[in-house]
């Protein structure tokens, strides 16, 4: 029996740290991590089993009639359409079967949150100071809003460098909140990766990271309102946003000057900043679409992307898989209702709220599908676990547990 327990422990941690080293592409060995992952769930398969439900089931008929078609549109190339119908496939199983046969779930479903914020948070501070140096610190002027890959030097540009920081910026609940048996040392530690975060985003000049503070304390507001309407909680909000104000309005430390002065402002205060060609784009593949409801790319967008998820596979791809995209859509914000409501804990709640912010944001802004697909990996991941929590619970209630 102690044996076991050890070969879990030194599974478990064998794990962890191919995901982290998976997400921060270390030294772009990221091929060779992927391989270990898959080598990983054949291995979980093999020794207790496979289970398929409705969602793996929809999410596969996505994938692959999605990339089906993008090959016979001739999109894609055959291998790069099996690898991109196989790796998010592998990664909702991931989810789902390591948190299932783990005795301690939930500890198991934190550390997966951990890893995704931490490996993230990691490669974008190095890669923003790594731009930084290399730049002078002339960081997010017109023109020249890319970033430097941490490991072979590339150019990447701020708006898929925002990606990296989407998880940190979303924990601005922490700062407002106050999270039940969260221990001040992650409670610090995450006020750090949001500080950093939405620094380098501002830094960048992208605009998306203040939508993602404002929905992710809107959404916390909703979704935990039960816990936190008291006046406790009221007078600490005002008494936040007063001290805030304050600081801005007397310029203390300089604090407006260098705000006013960021990249991000400029840029929100730009006469054209309402004229994102982003959401002409998004009305015309939306009315494309019954125009052209095979896809096929015949919609003429003045742009090579959507820039959002689901019209981006309408785009591409046509209705069908679009239609069983927003499936797997539905079932997914109902897996994470869910398990909001079975009430885990405020620190995990308050993790899974900003998660799920980061990504249907990015999805709504991005070319996730062509562009971001490691990050659609992340998201199938995070929501094979949920969904393998929730069903955890349910056998608990039915065993009397």
């Amino acid at each position: 029996m102690e044996k076991n327990i050890n070969n879990k422990s030194l599974i478990n941690l064998f794990l962890f740290v191919v995901l982290f080293l998976f997400w921060i592409n270390f030294f772009g060995a990221e091929e060779i991590f992927l391989a270990l992952i898959m080598v990983t769930v054949l291995y979980i398969i093999v020794v207790n089993g496979i289970e398929f439900n409705l969602t793996f089931f929809v999410l596969f008929s996505f994938l692959f009639l999605h990339y089906m078609i993008s090959f016979f549109y001739e999109f894609d190339n055959i291998l790069h359409s099996i690898i991109s119908i196989v790796n998010p496939l592998v990664f909702y199983l991931l989810g789902y079967l390591f948190v299932k046969f783990n005795s301690y779930k939930i500890d198991i479903f934190k550390k997966f949150l951990l890893t995704i914020l931490l490996s993230h948070f990691i490669y974008g501070l190095l890669t923003f100071l790594k731009t930084y140096f290399m730049t002078n610190g002339n960081l997010g002027i017109p023109g020249f809003r890319v970033t430097y890959d941490l490991w072979s030097g590339n150019l990447l540009n701020a708006t898929n460098f925002n990606s990296f920081l989407s998880f940190s910026i979303t924990l601005a609940p922490v700062i407002f909140f106050k999270i039940k048996k969260l221990s001040m040392i992650l409670k610090y530690s995450l006020i750090f990766c949001f500080i950093v975060g939405t620094v380098e985003a501002f830094w960048l000049g992208n605009r998306t990271a203040l939508l993602l503070i404002i929905i992710s304390l809107v959404a916390t507001c909703i979704l935990e309102w039960k816990k936190i309407k008291n006046i406790k909680f009221i007078i600490s909000f005002v008494g936040v946003l007063i001290v805030m104000f304050t600081i801005y309005f007397l310029n203390v430390f300089n604090i407006a000057t260098l705000l006013l002065n960021s990249p991000v402002f400029q840029r929100v205060g730009d006469s054209n900043s309402g004229s994102d060609p982003r959401f002409e784009a998004w009305q015309t593949a939306l009315i494309g679409l019954f125009d052209y409801p095979m896809g096929g790319k015949l919609t003429n967008i003045n742009l090579n992307y959507v820039h959002n998820l689901w019209l981006d596979v309408g785009y591409n791809t046509g209705v069908i898989p679009l239609f069983l995209l927003t499936l797997f859509t539905i079932f997914s914000l109902i897996s994470i209702y869910k398990f909001i409501k079975n009430n885990y804990s405020d620190e995990v709640n308050i993790l899974v709220i900003g998660f799920m912010v980061a990504f249907f944001v990015t999805f709504t802004l991005e070319p996730i599908i062509n562009g971001y697909t490691k990050y659609f990996m992340t998201f199938c991941l995070f929501i094979g676990a949920t969904q393998s929590m929730n069903n955890g619970k349910k056998l608990q209630k039915v065993d009397g547990k």
